[in-house]
């Protein structure tokens, strides 16, 4: 039975070793032999192991047992020491050593708690003297028990809390309208029934297509026409020159026309008749250099009215700025957003569309389209919700619409096409946001852009002059990542060639030797790419000046060239009986 206990509780790894043991005695003097010595680095590390250990999710008990078998391991491999002495100590260096130590394992204690144990631990370390470790152990535990009771109570409040909203929703009505079958979050009576439900016949509040107001809250019209946002009409009972506004644009041939799709906030300017009869000439003035009509929205005239005779007209402008408002770069964001339809090039209207905030809130979008900031940079399918404040990029929608990466930095971030690796756009870091803040698009009626039908197309030697004259097939690889460059076979640098070479060429000679073995040229070739069956990587090669007869000697490396030279030398001599007189080199051999 001991053997079967000591056997199973063991590793798995430890376990093979002995399991051929049969006596108890030999196993355990067998593990004690192995296991018992304790070296400086196991002690060490476990050292470390105490002093990082974090609470993380365990309970304060679990924490502390976790602690105290790492402590124990270390109280075998390295006890207390025992006072040797033949008389009774009185220095208590013994009790002292003790009690430092119980001091660093209730620090470790501490300092692995989680933070909500901050109050306990900041009482602790106030206390003088230091309180025993279990008197420690009690405190954090007296915490712990408390914290889970407040935990309790607030799990059991949003429990019923739950409960209770399920019971209200169970009756499946609207809390809006008051019918059954759905919700306020897909209401048709506050948020508008959709254009194709045929609902012409209901009564009361159903009538007018059901339309609702987000602003006013009213019933029978949207916000794009409400009164109270943009003005009444003249006639209406609410009518007043203050409030008098009906948005129009200022076309390119001076004339003003109807514009009920633009929105913007009015303010209310004073002129006297001098001053209006000024300002109208200079606004039916046709703009200089531009004969095609176009319409500029950036200024706005409202509405010429006067309601009390004899006085001056007031004349109400609407300064319409549009992509004045900063778009932000959303991760968390499904579709991108805008709050003012002057930001959209194109729109059309949609059946409401529920968007749900981070908050919790609902709104409404009622209208979607085009944003266009560049030719090459638009986002396409925006919801436009009139209530919200902001204008956001959803990235994940940008990235799989314009096919595009984005590259942040510290202070920016680019968008980069993928395919071509050009830059799109930059957005730069405002108040701890990547903020663009766009400008209007340029109308091409206005300026109009020339540019060549092979501008795309690069030389690529045009490239190697701007990269520093790099290497041939290094350009080839950006040609398979860059399809624009256009790559020219005959293309040869001629900077390239004069910049390899070392010194300038030898000048030509007329001088040459009238007797073999009079002047003799060498010159050493290598390394080359290709080893030689014999492993051999350069030559040497011996060229006579008066019968150009060449000799060649292979060799494995340069070393090897001083004993052919000499070879060759006492060769020369040995055969022909001939003395070479001058060796001709580049500084090579």
């Amino acid at each position: 039975m001991v053997v079967s206990w000591l056997v199973h509780s063991v590793s798995l790894s430890i376990r093979h070793s002995i399991l051929w043991m049969e006596n108890a005695d030999e196993i355990w003097k067998d593990l004690k032999s192995r296991y018992a010595q304790g070296d400086l680095l196991r002690v060490s590390d476990l050292q470390f192991e105490a002093s990082s250990i974090k609470q993380g999710d365990l309970s304060v008990t679990e924490f502390f047992t976790k602690l105290r078998v790492v402590w124990d391991e270390i109280e075998n491999f390295r006890p207390d020491p025992v006072c040797a002495c033949t008389t009774r100590c009185t220095c208590n260096v013994l009790s002292i050593i003790a009690q430092r130590k119980l001091e660093d394992r209730a620090m470790q204690f501490l300092r692995g708690l989680n933070d909500q144990y901050n109050n306990v631990r900041s009482h602790v370390l106030l206390m003088d003297p230091s309180p025993p470790l279990s008197k420690i152990f009690s405190y954090v535990a007296q915490q712990e028990r408390q914290l889970l009771g407040n935990n309790f109570m607030i799990q059991v409040n949003s429990e019923t809390k739950g409960t209770m909203i399920n019971a209200v929703n169970s009756s499946n009505a609207c809390s809006y309208c008051g019918r059954a079958g759905h919700n306020e979050n897909v209401c048709y009576c506050k948020h508008g029934f959709p254009l194709n439900n045929d609902n012409k016949g209901s009564k009361g509040m159903f009538n007018r297509n059901g339309k609702i107001c987000t602003h006013c809250g009213k019933s029978g019209h949207t916000i794009d026409i409400c009164y109270r946002k943009h003005g009444f009409p003249p006639g209406h009972r609410l009518y007043n020159v203050k409030n008098a506004s009906v948005n129009s644009t200022v076309t390119g041939d001076g004339k003003v026309t109807d514009n009920d799709q633009q929105t913007s906030e009015n303010q209310d300017l004073r002129f006297s008749p001098q001053q209006f009869q000024a300002l109208l000439a200079l606004i039916q003035q046709p703009s200089n250099g531009n004969s095609a009509s176009h319409t500029s929205h950036v200024n706005q005239i409202s509405s010429i009215s006067s309601s009390n005779p004899g006085k001056c007209p007031s004349v109400v402008c609407s300064a319409i700025t549009p992509h004045t408002t900063p778009w932000i770069l959303d991760s968390g964001a499904t579709d991108h957003v805008s709050s003012s339809l002057t930001n959209f090039s194109s729109y059309i209207t949609i059946n409401p569309i529920v968007v749900k905030l981070p908050t919790g809130q609902h709104l409404v979008a009622t209208h979607s389209g085009t944003v266009k900031f560049t030719e090459s940079f638009f986002l396409t399918d925006v919801l436009y919700i009139p209530s919200f404040t902001f204008n956001l990029i959803s990235i994940s929608k940008l990235v799989s619409s314009l096919k595009c990466e984005l590259i942040f930095y510290l202070n920016s971030c680019v968008i980069q096409d993928m395919t071509n690796k050009q830059k799109i756009g930059t957005v730069d870091v405002n108040g701890g946001l990547y903020q663009i803040t766009l400008k209007p698009v340029i109308s091409h009626s206005v300026c109009t852009s020339v540019v060549h039908p092979r501008c795309n197309k690069i030389p690529i030697d045009l490239w190697h002059f701007r990269l520093g004259h790099i290497y041939h097939d290094r350009m080839q690889c950006m040609k398979q990542y860059y399809p624009c460059l256009i790559s020219n076979k005959d293309f040869m640098c001629n900077t390239c060639h004069h910049a390899k070479q070392r010194r300038l060429p030898f000048p030509l000679s007329n001088s040459h030797a009238s007797q073999p073995f009079e002047i003799m040229h060498m010159d050493i070739w290598g390394p080359c790419s290709t080893t030689s069956m014999h492993g051999h990587k350069y030559f040497l090669t011996v060229v006579d000046d008066h019968t150009h007869f060449c000799w060649i000697f292979l060799m494995s490396s340069k070393g090897e060239t001083r004993t052919h030279i000499h070879s060759f030398i006492n060769q020369i001599e040995n055969q022909f009986g001939k003395t070479i007189k001058i060796i001709r080199s580049d500084n090579g051999v």
